[in-house]
């Protein structure tokens, strides 16, 4: 896993921001203006300084596809609350373990391993409240969501997140 964790450290201190329509860098999420105002940031821009999870599992799909390793990009979300909160993440197998690559999620950044997917679901079921304090388990939905293609707004990125594939904790990654 060198390659993997010499990229992890290019990336694990990558403060957290988003860039709205005129470039403008914004360190906190105002749910009206991040909703309004974010632009997605295209892969061609990987040096940029701030990111959101949307933008970082990019850099890292980006990463483990050029060294041919199974992946699968996650977008987490409670279903049923009119706050829409949510996540997005990296998860990759190697030498039949799992891992969940995450450098974004202050305060559980870094390259975690598991068994299977059901104990990463299992991680963010138990610990999703620093997206929503009053979250419940049982709402959380996992979806396997395709690369965004000519996607800048937050609408067209949960569009294409929202079309995804269902994940239960029997999924795989081949």
């Amino acid at each position: 896993m060198t390659s993997i964790d010499e990229f992890f450290n290019k990336i694990k201190d990558k403060p957290y921001g988003w860039h709205d329509k005129e470039g403008q860098l914004h360190t906190n999420i105002v749910p009206g203006e991040f909703y309004n105002e974010f632009e997605l940031r295209t892969l061609e821009d990987t040096n940029f300084d701030n990111a959101v999870c949307w933008e970082i599992c990019e850099l890292e799909r980006k990463e483990l596809t050029k060294n041919n390793i199974p992946l699968k990009t996650i977008f987490v979300y409670e279903k049923d609350n009119k706050r829409f909160p949510c996540h997005t993440f990296v998860v990759f197998k190697e030498n039949d373990n799992y891992y969940w690559l995450e450098g974004s999620w202050i305060g559980h950044r870094g390259i975690h391993e598991y068994n299977n997917l059901k104990e990463i679901f299992d991680y963010f079921r138990n610990n999703f409240s620093d997206f929503s304090k009053d979250y419940i388990k049982e709402n959380l939905v996992f979806l396997e969501y395709k690369q965004p293609v000519n996607i800048k707004t937050c609408q067209e990125f949960y569009d294409n997140a929202l079309e995804g594939k269902l994940l239960d904790d029997n999924s795989t990654i081949n």
